[in-house]
């Protein structure tokens, strides 16, 4: 019988439970992960054998304390749930699913604003299954300790290959002959790219890549002292503004044709516009925000993930970014973010940029739920506050918005009409507080830009606005990045040249 109930093992159970694993896993790597079987050289047979390595390391790890039937609907359910997470993802923001998004508690409020009714269903689904078959295989004797060892040490023997990329890390004797002979059989991270990653090795293997973080190698003598030498300049003496202003705009984009109508307003106040490339789509707003903070790539080979997700422990106290450099030069700097202070790790990044204080929805007048959008006039109302306080001394002031962010409600348009209402809202708020601003301190300096494009795929393409096969390639990311600019300032020769 299938549900054996004995102490030893069942070699039909077990068999059979082997393949039901192993089928479930490469239906998804060929139908959710899009594996790449095919590469330049013929078929990836390699790669292909290998890519269940992870699934069955979690399968004896479990196997060593539960039945086999038990074991193999938990595993399998596992990998489908992340699966159709990985697919969700990369349908908003054009990004895979890494370790850091399933273990960094404090985004996990977002992830309820993108489930509908068919994932919860198939969630209880999951669920009811793993508890029917638990209680079927459900043990009358003590678990034998042979049965137990056996399959621990099969886990403790295919965990070095599970993180096969973290052993080549490193630049140890042992770790450069990993590194060649995995280069050899053309086997190794595709680290710059996730989504590639995912299709190279399947995610079970790209979440196992993900683990670990990469930490850029120590800098050199020679370039210690370059950077003191940066660093150690004397700035240049220049009437700067007493007040500065920097605007992230969530989600806030148009081109000539698409909703530029809403920014008229700006242009009426002065504002002149140019266009940006932002490091992401759709949402990881935080590496936008490090970019401009500190005028560092974010798209890089020595950094993964979300800086301020995968790094914020890590980066050091007095990092060197522009609120620190305004603040040695006697501006108060404040940042203000109408969402939950510890989304991103915001509470743990923008002290180590320099900012003196910074406001989360938890600081505001706000009687509305933590999880959701709240609106931007709460931002902009505690920002003329201080405004107001320091009217006469130097300020940084750092907003970012959040009532635009997806996702849309679609109807029949993709999602359009939401975004535009939502836009058409922002827009009009930030207008009123740069007028409020104007009169506190007419020679203000105000920046505007918009951290990436809103995720609306379907009108992008349609709309012949970006090509459908944009998102698979790297090398098209001055589209996809494009953003808008807007700045204002008394020094109209600096916003020239700007």
């Amino acid at each position: 019988m299938i549900f054996h109930r004995s102490r030893g093992l069942n070699l039909f159970t077990e068999a059979l439970s082997l393949l039901f694993l192993l089928g479930i896993h490469f239906l998804c790597l060929r139908y959710l992960h899009k594996f790449d079987f095919y590469g330049e050289e013929g078929p990836r047979w390699l790669a292909f054998w290998i890519s269940p390595i992870p699934v069955l390391f979690c399968y004896f790890a479990f196997r060593a304390f539960f039945k086999p039937i038990f074991s193999t609907i938990v595993v399998a359910s596992l990998e489908l749930i992340l699966s159709v997470a990985h697919v969700s993802k990369v349908a908003i923001i054009n990004e895979a699913l890494s370790w850091g998004d399933i273990f960094q508690t404090p985004n996990y409020s977002i992830v309820f604003r993108y489930i509908n009714a068919w994932h919860l269903w198939f969630l209880f689904a999951l669920i009811v299954i793993s508890l029917i078959t638990f209680l079927m295989e459900r043990p009358k004797a003590p678990y034998p300790l042979k049965v137990r060892s056996t399959f621990l040490a099969l886990a403790i023997i295919l965990y070095p290959a599970v993180i096969f990329s973290r052993l080549a890390e490193g630049e140890s004797e042992a770790a450069r002959i990993f590194r060649h002979h995995l280069w050899k059989n053309k086997i190794f991270y595709f680290f710059p790219d996730w989504k590639k990653d995912v299709k190279l090795y399947g995610l079970p293997f790209h979440l196992a890549h993900t683990s670990g973080k990469r930490i850029p190698p120590l800098p050199s003598e020679s370039q210690l002292e370059e950077f003191k030498k940066l660093v150690s300049k004397e700035l240049p003496k220049l009437n700067r503004p007493k007040t500065i202003i920097y605007i992230l705009c969530e989600s806030c984009w148009h081109d000539d044709t698409h909703f530029s109508k809403l920014f008229s307003p700006l242009k009426e106040r002065g504002f002149r516009e140019f266009r940006s490339i932002s490091p992401v789509y759709g949402g990881s707003t935080a590496n936008a925000a490090f970019e401009v903070m500190t005028g560092l790539p974010s798209r890089t080979n020595s950094l993964n993930g979300v800086i301020y997700q995968e790094y914020a422990s890590s980066m050091g106290k007095s990092a060197h970014a522009l609120p620190r450099y305004l603040n040695n030069l006697g501006y108060s700097t404040i940042a203000i973010h109408n969402h939950d202070k510890k989304f991103w790790h915001r509470n743990i990044i923008n002290p180590k940029f320099g900012f003196e204080r910074f406001l989360g929805l938890q600081d505001m007048d706000y009687r509305g739920p933590v999880t959701g959008w709240a609106d931007d006039s709460i931002l902009f109302d505690s920002a003329l506050k201080i405004l107001k306080e320091k009217k006469d001394k130097p300020l940084f002031l750092y907003l970012t918005t959040v009532y635009t962010h997806g996702p849309y409600q679609e109807g029949n348009d993709s999602g359009v009409t939401d975004y535009r209402k939502r836009l058409t809202r922002t827009i009009s708020q930030v207008t009123k507080f740069v007028d409020d601003t104007l009169k506190i301190d007419p020679d203000a300096l105000i920046l505007m830009f918009g951290d990436h494009k809103p995720s609306l795929n379907d009108f992008y393409i349609k709309a012949g606005i970006l090509p459908s096969e944009a998102f698979d390639k790297v090398n098209q990311w001055d589209l996809i990045g494009d953003v808008p600019v807007y700045v204002r300032s008394p020094m109209k020769d600096s916003v020239e040249e700007l």
